[in-house]
């Protein structure tokens, strides 16, 4: 095994780690929202950036929290495909979807504008996953 190769290796595994730690997080809230935002790697492959918003309770002081989980490829870019793309993430990571309460999305009309759209998708599994419109500051 060459020199980058067992650096990509490394980087992998603690990648994995890191989002596997993120995740137990998420799941210990009593309640979370998922975030996601269209974007294109150096590629031009079409990704989403995946994150979780939910509070962290301490023993004196609880703190909102927004954990990046990771960036998902889009081989379809279609409503349907996108929601299934988030829920088998969501699965992936082992996050309760029945502890998850919102669903967010930045400036994507095709994630939120119509009955086809990711939104409208998660809800039909999720009824209780309101979805809060966000934008880019």
């Amino acid at each position: 095994m060459k020199n980058h190769e067992i650096q990509n290796e490394i980087k992998e595994i603690s990648a994995g780690l890191i989002q596997e730690t993120l995740a137990n997080d998420v799941n210990e809230a009593s309640y979370f929202s998922i975030m996601a935002d269209e974007t294109m790697d150096i590629t031009a492959i079409e990704q989403l950036s995946f994150s979780c918003r939910y509070i962290s309770i301490h023993e004196d002081h609880s703190v909102v929290r927004e954990d990046f989980l990771g960036f998902i490829p889009i081989y379809h870019p279609t409503g349907e495909s996108i929601a299934k793309t988030i829920l088998q993430q969501c699965e992936k990571l082992g996050l309760d979807m029945n502890k998850c309460v919102g669903q967010g999305y930045y400036e994507a009309s095709s994630m939120t504008s119509h009955e086809k759209c990711v939104q409208a998708r998660i809800r039909r599994d999720y009824p209780k996953v309101l979805l809060v419109c966000q934008h880019k500051v």
